[in-house]
């Protein structure tokens, strides 16, 4: 495990693999001045697995029991819950918040708010409407999606922009999202968004709309 001193704080029961980064600042410089610079500790609870060259940023949390696995990335200042799951190479950029018994495989842009027993295995990022404002800012002036409890992004798909995900929207692999999408909706190629009970297609008997609701 690599570390610069005092950059973190790992509970003893952690296994953290040895040539993971624990720590890291990410990007704290640019043009030549500092735009990303994080005092902070990084916070390394009870049980957390940290697979082989993984990388855990500056001021960030790993929550009881998560496992971060082999290459995957959390930039500073992150919050993972408690028993999630990073793996296919996951990458969760600053500020965002990730909550617990999450399994994530794809990339969270900055600031994303990601709600618990969500599955993200998409990209998840600013809309960038305006490409001028000014590059890799502490807080983005552009605001960043939310996703309610119990929503899930197939791989492939891109949702874009301040939008909000509701509680068991199922996003299809490959989908583009750009608006905000109803709990209990099904969205399919791009912003084309049905209710489930008028799914056509066996998606519309999965446990995920039926059970708990």
């Amino acid at each position: 495990m690599k570390r610069s001193r005092n950059s973190a704080q790992i509970h003893h029961s952690a296994k953290i693999c040895a040539s993971a980064v624990i720590g890291k600042q990410f990007r704290p410089a640019l043009a030549g001045s500092p735009s990303y610079k994080v005092s902070q500790k990084a916070i390394i609870e009870e049980r957390v697995y940290v697979g082989e060259y993984a990388t855990i940023g500056a001021g960030s949390v790993v929550g009881k029991g998560a496992i971060i696995d082999d290459f995957s990335i959390v930039e500073c200042e992150v919050e993972i819950g408690k028993r999630t799951l990073l793996i296919y190479r996951a990458h969760v950029c600053n500020g965002a918040f990730v909550g617990h018994d999450c399994v994530v495989g794809g990339f969270i842009g900055e600031n994303t708010v990601v709600g618990n027993y969500c599955r993200i295995f998409g990209t998840i990022a600013h809309a960038q409407y305006n490409p001028l404002l000014k590059w890799d800012g502490k807080h983005s002036e552009e605001k960043a999606p939310t996703f309610d409890d119990l929503s899930f992004v197939g791989f492939g798909a891109v949702v874009a922009g301040g939008v909000h995900i509701g509680y068991k929207a199922y996003i299809m692999a490959g989908t583009i999202v750009t608006k905000d999408v109803p709990s209990f909706h099904i969205v399919s190629g791009v912003n084309r968004m049905v209710h489930y009970s008028n799914w056509r297609g066996t998606l519309s008997q999965s446990p995920f709309f039926l059970e708990g609701k």
